[in-house]
């Protein structure tokens, strides 16, 4: 085998660099923030888990704390 074919194997058969939990874990909070902020903006947020449809969620969607329920949040907004 030529030196050039040699090398152009061994690269060829390079794996890509594994992710670390590191960055997993930054692309995690990152979302969350940016999720968190729609949602207090009064948005809306789309998702998909994996072998799930499509799912969303509101501000409004539940309450957003116990006890306390939409028509109680409409009449405070009035």
């Amino acid at each position: 085998m030529s030196a050039l074919r040699k090398v152009q194997f061994e690269h060829d058969e390079r794996l890509p660099p594994p992710v670390s939990k590191i960055s997993q874990e930054v692309a995690r909070s990152e979302w969350l923030y940016n999720a968190a902020e729609e949602l207090a903006r009064g948005g809306g947020l789309v998702f998909k888990r994996h072998m799930h449809s499509q799912q969303g969620v509101t501000a409004y969607s539940k309450p957003p704390v116990p006890g306390i329920n939409r028509r109680s949040l409409r009449e405070a907004n009035q």
